[in-house]
């Protein structure tokens, strides 16, 4: 499978969406010797999946509550899962002048049963392919020590 295989989506703008369902960015930057990558939002989720060069999926990072408390579950075939908080960069109004660079912080319990439920409701313009895989990895979740 090719890189055009993969990639069949519509460019969109670089701006939170004000769409319910997750719609695919046309203009990905990829970067050599990362993997491939696609990139679908809404307005309350962001959804990154990355292939591998043989175009098998390899990991996403699905985040949510983009409007608020934003969270980001995160799982690769190497490293599993990962659940963190984005920290958005901005400090206090009076002591930090401009946006900082995001960064993922180590956050506490995910609710993979409101995530899947949530997914599902905005899922419905992304391929088959794609919701399967995160379906599955959502309903596989176990908490540290759990599994």
């Amino acid at each position: 499978m090719t890189r055009e295989d993969i990639y069949k989506g519509h460019a969109l703008p670089l701006r939170r969406s004000h769409s319910k369902l997750l719609l695919e960015y046309g203009c990905v930057k990829q970067v050599d010797g990362e993997p491939y990558r696609r990139w679908f939002r809404s307005r309350q989720m962001d959804l990154t999946v990355w292939y591998s060069a043989e175009g098998d999926i390899e990991g996403f990072q699905l985040c949510y509550d983009c409007d608020a408390d934003e969270r980001a579950l995160t799982w690769t075939a190497a490293q599993g899962y990962a659940h963190d908080q984005v920290d958005q960069g901005e400090g206090p109004r009076d002591k930090v002048k401009m946006k900082m660079t995001p960064i993922l912080r180590p956050d506490g319990a995910f609710d993979n049963h409101e995530a899947l439920r949530r997914f599902k409701c905005e899922c419905h313009e992304l391929p088959h392919e794609i919701v399967e895989f995160v379906r599955t990895k959502l309903e596989e979740y176990e908490p540290a020590g759990n599994a």
